[in-house]
């Protein structure tokens, strides 16, 4: 009760906190961005994790009073309730990964749609919600109350009250049929436990292996390597169209061909520009044709022309090491992005995702391991059961998380 007591009265107060904000936050954010997306999934978990709240506050009366005076009906919505937020709550953490693996699987083609993020983002949330509601609904034929004493209610399950029947000497087991049988309990208790926790954590670990295979394929294979490929266009000098030929600063500068670079490498170029413009006075170099597309691209060329140097031997009196490689480490320091994979984990929307999905795994395990063990060994259940029952309810802990991993953080 006090645990169930601290919950309520910490997270109810900084999940609307949160919900506020993030509300807030949508309505400056343009609808058709991946910002807004991201936004819309997490102000669904915290819908959700209101919901998780809601139950608990229901549960903390329950057992103050230990009774239940409301009826079947309420019997009913209670367990159905109780269940689909814990649905809901899982289902929005796989949206998150499907979504986070959409988006590195889908950067290029994201960034040229319009509206498309947002759509998909509502296709994966109201699927979430459908589903959840769907996968709830045998909650309402498998609980109802009984008078277990006189004036005394309980809302439970019908295999507890069969049980309890049974076990009092006031029916048998020929007098329930087969939806009371132990068969029809295990069927139900493992399809509760695939679709609320381990269906889910085996889409979470599916999506998270995708997105680090892909995103180690793209860091071995990604445009504009350190090294600076350069695509010599068709001339009467030698080279052949197509072919790559990795180029020094000084061979870019006096080349005699027109010199095209992939529009995806200007960016880099710009930049190793820039970090050479304070050596220049910022005029072209004669030594580029006019029909070259980066001919203002280079006024650091002057400074070293001026001087009697190359660009090629710009390091000649630092140290001993090769020419071109020391461009390289040039291109590596000031124009080199890093490797995609870096870059993603070092993204704040990459870092929120993966924390939310791994805190979710945490504080859900406990209990979801305890409903399995009586199907491994349950004299180990009965033990935990009745001496760790704090298992059960440790994954309301996360009502509490949450908000610091997706709402304060910002």
């Amino acid at each position: 009760m006090a645990y169930l007591l601290f919950l309520i009265i910490a997270g109810t107060p900084s999940n609307f906190f949160i919900l506020r904000r993030l509300m807030a936050e949508l309505k400056r954010t343009p609808k058709d961005s991946v910002k807004a997306g991201f936004l819309l999934l997490k102000i669904n978990l915290n819908i959700s994790d209101l919901l998780l709240l809601l139950v608990a506050l229901f549960k903390l009366i329950w057992i103050w009073i230990y009774n239940w005076p409301w009826g079947d009906l309420l019997c009913k919505g209670y367990a159905f309730s109780s269940l689909f937020s814990l649905y809901i709550s899982s289902n929005i953490v796989v949206c998150i990964a499907l979504d986070r693996l959409r988006n590195v699987l889908g950067a290029s083609k994201l960034r040229k749609g319009k509206g498309a993020n947002g759509s998909v983002v509502h296709w994966l949330l109201s699927g979430a919600w459908v589903l959840s509601i769907i996968w709830a609904i045998p909650q309402m034929f498998f609980w109802t109350t009984v008078e277990a004493y006189t004036d005394w209610y309980q809302c439970t399950t019908i295999w507890t009250i069969k049980q309890a029947m049974i076990d009092s000497k006031q029916a048998t087991e020929a007098d329930y049929g087969v939806l009371y049988g132990n068969e029809a309990q295990v069927i139900y208790n493992i399809y509760h436990l695939v679709l609320v926790f381990w269906g889910p954590l085996f889409v979470l670990i599916t999506c998270y292996f995708i997105i680090a295979l892909r995103l180690v394929k793209y860091s071995r294979n990604r445009p504009c390597h350190t090294n600076g490929i350069i695509r010599p266009e068709p001339t009467s000098n030698g080279l052949s169209g197509g072919m790559e030929q990795s180029l020094s600063l000084h061979q870019f500068e006096t080349a005699s061909t027109t010199v095209s670079v992939e529009p995806h490498c200007l960016a880099r170029i710009s930049t190793i520009r820039r970090s050479f413009d304070r050596f220049s006075d910022r005029g072209p170099s004669p030594n580029l044709r006019p029909n070259s597309r980066l001919g203002s691209s280079l006024p650091f060329a002057r400074y070293f022309q001026r001087n009697g140097r190359s660009m090629d031997n710009i390091y000649a009196r630092d140290d001993t090491t090769p020419p071109l490689k020391k461009v390289s480490k040039v291109s590596e320091s000031s124009g080199t992005k890093a490797p995609a994979w870096r870059r993603q984990l070092r993204s704040k929307v990459f870092r929120t995702t993966l924390l939310v999905v791994i805190a979710h795994f945490v504080f859900w395990l406990p209990y979801n391991t305890l409903a399995l063990m009586k199907y491994v060994s349950d004299d180990m259940y009965q033990a935990l059961n009745e001496n760790a029952n704090i298992f059960k309810d440790m994954q309301l802990l996360i009502v509490l998380i949450n908000p610091f991993l997706y709402g304060f953080a910002q």
